[in-house]
Order: structure tokens, then sequence, then C-alpha cells
């Protein structure tokens, strides 16, 4: 018998390769990270794909008070490959945008 429930549209996939980058960024304990995900999807939500949550950590090499956010950035570019720069450059965005949400780069 024949599927006759609705379609999902396909997805369109991009000729180009995807650019994936992790940052572990230090926060106080009790701040949500929704805010920082948020705030990194706006700077170019044609270009930011995603940002996952992979880790949190509280305890050893992490300040009293605080925990360790990683996230995965994945860069899906729609009409170009990417340059080393281009990639640096939006690297250097999202971090400063989470230092603005009281996010540090955890070094």
């Amino acid at each position: 018998m024949p599927y006759k429930g609705p379609y999902k549209k396909a997805p369109v996939l991009s000729p180009y390769q995807q650019v994936k980058r992790d940052f572990a960024f230090v926060m106080a304990a009790e701040t949500a990270v929704g805010p920082l995900v948020e705030a990194i999807q706006k700077i170019d939500p044609q270009l930011i794909k995603s940002v996952v949550i992979f880790d949190i950590f509280q305890g050893k090499g992490v300040p009293e008070g605080q925990k360790s956010v990683s996230l995965r950035v994945t860069l899906v570019p729609a009409d170009r490959t990417l340059s080393e720069e281009e990639i640096k450059t939006l690297c250097d965005k999202i971090i400063a945008v989470a230092n603005t949400t009281g996010a540090q780069l955890r070094i």
C-alpha cells in the first residue's frame, strides 16, 4: 500500500565543504547557556547552520562557581568555499559575542 501521509521537503545541500569549529567557554555556573547559543546563531544565520552544546563541565581545572561549556559551531557556505581568513574572522566574532554574554574563551 503506498504512503499517503505528508511528505517532507528534501533538504537543500550545499556543494561546498562545511566547516566545524569547537569552542570552550567559561561562565558563571548559574548562567543559562541558551542565550550564548542564540547570540552565536544570530551572528550569521545563513552561514551558521548549527550550534551544539556537547559538554558542560564543573570541577578540576574550572574555577569555583564557574562551568566550562563546549560548543560545536557548523558553518555551511551556500555560494563558495570559505577561506581561512573568513573562518578566523567569524571565530573572532563568535568569541566577541560570547564575551558580551559573560562567557570567556577557555584557554
